[in-house]
């Protein structure tokens, strides 16, 4: 089963799966009077948003937000949390072909027009709009996040992130320490797959002390680490909870 704070306590098996069953037919009745339109269960097509140069590839950018939403829902069904992709995650997405433009929507969104935005940060959530620069741009500026299926999975990074906001009852507070919230996303989103370097424990307890942001990769090392143990819904709902670091090396290392 799957844990939500919404939910409060684990129930029986099988009044949680008749609990699905009417949160499944309630929002199917939201989503046929709702103008956001299911491509199928689970999977819905956000408004796109694209500059000029772009509107020639329309179809390849909403097929990739598609891709990276079933990407997102192979991972909440192995954990059983598919129920809270029922309602969207993405209501509207905005690519853009230059990252001066994408940099100049950041600073109008944050009011904050003489912020200096890292070449790096080129992907975001505000609410439920998402905002990408193309994916050459990615590879160029992200050149170690490269792998097969890139650009899909920095979207389906992006959503795991709202689809852990979920897990959280919309408490932003309880996703934990960032370390933890990087790795997560990084994990649903299958980043990474073909690294398998482990780190050592005297590593993992460095990395989880360092309160500033670091390398993804590593996040996603240290969450390979612990999720060998216990679930990434465990993870999230002890990520919740006051003394996380400490509980995961008493209990989860391996």
């Amino acid at each position: 089963m799957c844990w939500s704070p919404c939910q409060g306590k684990v129930e029986p098996a099988g009044a949680f799966s008749r609990m699905k069953q009417l949160v499944f037919v309630f929002t199917l009745v939201s989503l046929w009077l709702s103008p956001q339109l299911a491509a199928e269960p689970c999977v819905f097509e956000a408004q796109l948003v694209l500059p000029a140069a772009l509107e020639g590839r329309r179809a390849e950018f909403s097929q990739v937000l598609l891709q990276a939403q079933r990407r997102l829902l192979s991972f909440a069904r192995r954990q059983d949390c598919d129920h809270l992709m029922l309602q969207p995650l993405m209501a509207r997405a905005q690519i853009f072909d230059n990252k001066a433009a994408f940099d100049a929507h950041l600073r109008r969104i944050f009011q904050a027009s003489d912020q200096k935005i890292p070449a790096s940060f080129v992907a975001g959530f505000v609410g439920g709009d998402f905002f990408a620069v193309t994916p050459e741009l990615y590879s160029h500026n992200v050149p170690q996040f490269v792998e097969a299926d890139s650009y899909e999975k920095l979207i389906c990074h992006e959503l795991a992130h709202r689809l852990h906001i979920r897990l959280v009852n919309g408490n932003e507070d309880k996703m934990g320490p960032m370390w933890f919230w990087e790795g997560f996303a990084t994990y649903a989103a299958g980043q990474f797959e073909a690294d398998v370097t482990l780190p050592t424990r005297q590593e993992v307890e460095q990395i989880m002390a360092r309160p500033e942001r670091g390398d993804y990769r590593v996040y996603n090392r240290v969450f390979k680490y612990f999720v060998k143990l216990v679930t990434p819904t465990e993870l999230v709902r002890r990520a919740a909870l006051p003394g996380f670091n400490e509980w995961l090396l008493e209990n989860a290392a391996p």
